[in-house]
C-alpha cells in the first residue's frame, strides 16, 4: 500500500486523517514542528518527522524532500493554511519526484485565499447564498455608511483562518483604518448569526460531488467547532455544490457561512480540510479517505450522511 505523508499532524485535523487512512490499510508518515514526544498523533504514525516551519520556506522544504525520498512519500496532506499556500508554489516539483499533493489546484487555492475574487467570481454562480458586500475605507472614515451602531470587520484579503481579524465600529474606526496593511485588507459589515461550515468533496474525473454542512453551536475564539449539528438543508448543498462544479475542484474545500435573520452569507473559502472532518466521519462518510481517492482515481463512497447529529468534541489527556 502506499505511503501518505500528513504534515503539522498536531493541528486539529491530524488525528482524524492519519486514523482514516489507516484504517485503509496506508502507511502513513507524519510530520510537525513539535517533538515527537510531545505529540499524541506522532505516537499514531508510523514514521514521524520533525520539520522545519513552513514559513520558514525553503528549510521546510528541503524537509519534505528528504522525507519523500526517506519513506517512498506517493501523496502528501497539508493540513494547515501556510502549508498550502508553499505546496501550492511547488506542487510540480514534488509532483515529479512522484508525490502528489492532496490539494486543490492553483485556481481554487487563488480565489479561496483572495477574499476580493469572492464576488466578482461567484456571485452570479450562487443562488440562495450571498457574498458578504466589500466596503470602502473613505466613506466610512467620512461617516456616510455608519450610523452609531454600526459594526464592521476588517481583515486581511487573503487571510488564513482568523489571523488579523478585528471588528470595529464608529468609535474605533480611526484606529483600525490606521492599520499599515490597510491596502491589502477587506472591509465588511458585520453579520451577526450562527456559522454553518461545509465538508466539500468533488471528484474532477466523475464529477462526483458531495456537501456536508453543519451548524456549529459552541466554536472556539480559533474558529475550531466545539459543538455540532449536522445539516440537511438543500439550498446550502445546492449552492455549495454548484460552486465546487463552477470551480472544477478535485479534492476538498471547506465553506463557513453566516446564517443571519436576513440570510445565508459565504464567509470563508478554505482550500484545505476542516478542523470538523471528524464530525463528518460520525455523521456517515470517510471524508479524508475519499479526499485521498480523488486524487488515486479510485470510486468515492456513496454519499451517506444523518442530520440532526448533535456532536461534541473532548480532548483527552495520556501519559506517553
Amino acid at each position: 500500500m502506499s505511503t501518505v505523508l500528513v504534515t503539522a499532524i498536531g493541528s486539529v485535523a491530524g488525528q482524524e486523517t492519519i486514523r482514516s487512512l489507516k484504517r485503509a490499510g496506508y502507511r502513513v508518515a507524519g510530520c510537525d514542528i513539535n517533538r515527537c514526544e510531545c505529540l499524541h498523533e506522532a505516537q499514531e504514525v508510523d514514521r514521524f518527522h520533525q520539520v522545519h516551519r513552513a514559513s520558514d520556506g525553503e528549510s521546510y522544504l528541503e524537509d519534505i524532500r528528504a522525507i519523500i525520498a526517506a519513506d517512498d512519500v506517493e501523496y502528501i496532506f497539508p493540513l494547515t493554511d501556510v502549508e498550502v499556500d508553499l505546496f501550492d508554489a511547488y506542487r510540480q516539483e514534488f509532483s515529479a519526484i512522484g508525490a502528489v499533493a492532496c490539494m486543490p489546484d492553483h485556481r481554487v487555492v487563488h480565489i479561496a485565499r483572495n477574499k476580493k475574487s469572492y464576488a466578482p467570481e461567484l456571485s452570479n454562480v450562487l443562488e440562495s447564498l450571498w457574498v458578504i458586500p466589500e466596503m470602502s475605507a473613505e466613506p466610512l472614515l467620512a461617516k456616510k455608511e455608519a450610523s452609531p451602531s454600526s459594526r464592521f470587520v476588517i481583515k486581511p484579503k487573503n487571510g488564513r483562518s482568523s489571523e488579523g481579524l478585528e471588528f470595529f465600529d464608529p468609535t474605533t474606526m480611526m484606529h483600525a483604518m490606521s492599520r499599515p496593511d490597510l491596502a491589502d485588507c477587506i472591509i465588511q459589515p458585520f453579520i451577526e448569526g450562527n456559522i454553518i461550515t461545509v465538508d466539500v468533496l468533488r471528484q474532477a474525473s466523475s464529477g462526483t460531488t458531495y456537501c456536508f454542512p453543519r451548524r456549529e453551536m459552541i466554536r472556539s475564539k480559533n474558529g475550531t467547532g466545539m459543538s455540532v449539528k449536522t445539516l440537511n438543508i438543500a439550498p446550502i448543498i445546492a449552492d455549495c455544490g454548484r460552486l465546487a462544479v463552477h470551480l472544477d475542484l478535485n479534492g476538498m474545500v471547506n465553506i463557513e457561512l453566516i446564517e443571519s435573520r436576513e440570510g445565508l452569507y459565504l464567509m470563508d473559502i478554505n482550500p484545505r480540510f476542516s478542523a470538523g472532518i471528524g464530525f463528518t466521519r460520525l455523521g456517515g462518510y470517510d471524508f479524508a479517505l475519499n479526499s485521498l481517492r480523488c486524487f488515486t482515481g479510485e470510486r468515492l463512497d456513496n454519499y451517506s450522511y444523518m442530520p440532526d447529529r448533535v456532536m461534541i468534541r473532548r480532548f483527552e489527556e495520556t501519559i506517553v
